[in-house]
Order: structure tokens, then sequence, then C-alpha cells
């Protein structure tokens, strides 16, 4: 399913192991346990296109903050 935040499309979420944020600005990815912990994640930049890298993660809810948006990421 994809979502949009702030002109930020991102999917897919629910995910299994990446999620995508589609986007040609510059921003900086942050990920958080439920918790409040902020966890390493690894981000790669492709064309228009920011790949978080999940698969280390359990299977959880986590959130992604991308300038003053927080979002809700549920890893399968």
């Amino acid at each position: 399913e994809e979502s949009v935040v702030s002109g930020l499309s991102f999917y897919p979420n629910p995910t299994m192991d990446y999620v995508y944020i589609q986007t040609d600005k510059d921003i900086q990815p942050r990920l958080y346990s439920i918790s409040g912990m902020e966890l390493p994640v690894t981000c790669k930049r492709q064309e228009k296109c920011i790949v978080l890298d999940l698969r280390n993660l359990k299977s959880d809810i986590y959130l992604l903050q991308i300038g003053k948006e927080t979002i809700k990421i549920q890893k399968l």
C-alpha cells in the first residue's frame, strides 16, 4: 500500500524488507522503535527514490521520521 505525507510517497506499508520513499528532495529519514530509540538503518539513494533496508529488523511497528512528519511503518 502506498501512502502520501507532505508530498512524499512511501511504499509498501506494511513491508517485509524495504521501504521506498519517492522524492527528489534531499531528506534524511530517521527510524525509531515504538519506544522512541533511534535505530540504525541503511538508506540508499536511487533516482528520485530513497530505499530503506529493514531486513535486519524484527517484525514490529516502527516510526519513520522525515522532517517534522512521523509515519508508522509495520515490518512483517
